[in-house]
């Protein structure tokens, strides 16, 4: 069973409300873009998350298509059911609920990175895709980590938690969060789970958000939840305080950063 840091369930509405709006609603409309489904298509989203790709389908899709958002949370499936998304099913890679050549599209964004069977995954996304459907997946080239406020907070993080022990526990639950930093790796892991015509892009984003709101995606962040977990109540609440008092002298109230996101598309052979 995992720990109980790692489930989604208790951030599903701050990740809505903040994770989802700065990180990756963008990223999900331009993953979308790059299935380019038809009307009336039947869409998987794996790892639909509080649903901004879901959403998304269910437009493009219209009326006579079937969307469905499947993820391992039942409080991240809630928000996108209050969003009008009837059709949802709790499940996570590498083994998934339904039939061979079930769908015409499959959309995984930020997802292949938590799943240790990488391999296994693709191929039993690539199972459930009919002939010439389409897999599209995303994973961060450089995520907000990886900026300077972003560098604020790690460095605030090592004061009060052993930095191998939160290595150990990222590298356990994001096996390829790193990996799949390049581009060319992500592009091989679809052609060898049997995909064709895969193409990757690299695309940058531009993220303006105040710095209380980016604390507060950093605090739900996978790395801040095992800090949390592992730290006395009134020690998370000083790295809380000290973080934003921190981010407050070196960046004031509005930060401005950017993040970069590698996607990849190809095609099941017909």
């Amino acid at each position: 069973m995992e720990p109980r840091w790692r489930s989604y369930d208790p951030i599903a509405e701050t990740y809505a409300r903040i994770a989802e709006r700065h990180y990756f609603a963008q990223p999900a409309a331009d993953l979308l873009s790059l299935l380019n489904p038809e009307l009336g298509a039947h869409i998987l989203d794996v790892g639909a998350g509080t649903g901004a790709l879901t959403t998304l389908a269910a437009q493009r899709a219209g009326p006579t298509g079937i969307v469905v958002g499947l993820d391992p949370s039942w409080e991240m499936l809630q928000v996108l059911k209050r969003r009008g998304q009837p059709a949802v099913v709790v499940g996570s890679l590498p083994r998934l609920p339904f039939a061979g050549a079930t769908f015409d599209v499959i959309a995984a964004a930020f997802v292949l990175n938590h799943v240790s069977e990488c391999a296994a995954a693709l191929k039993e996304m690539l199972h459930i895709l009919r002939p010439a459907g389409r897999l599209a997946v995303s994973a961060w080239a450089s995520g907000p980590s990886n900026t300077p406020p972003g560098a604020v907070c790690q460095e605030m993080v090592k004061e009060f938690c052993s930095e191998r022990a939160l290595r150990s526990a990222l590298q356990e639950a994001l096996p390829w969060e790193v990996p799949f930093t390049d581009p060319i790796l992500l592009k091989d892991s679809l052609t060898a789970a049997g995909l064709t015509d895969v193409m990757t892009r690299q695309l940058r984003y531009s993220v303006n958000m105040d710095s209380e709101s980016f604390l507060e995606s950093r605090l739900i962040s996978l790395g801040l939840r095992f800090v949390h977990s592992v730290l006395p109540h009134p020690e998370w609440q000083r790295l809380r305080r000290e973080s934003s008092r921190r981010l407050a002298e070196a960046f004031g109230p509005d930060l401005s950063f950017e993040v970069s996101v590698n996607m990849a598309v190809g095609s099941k052979p017909t």
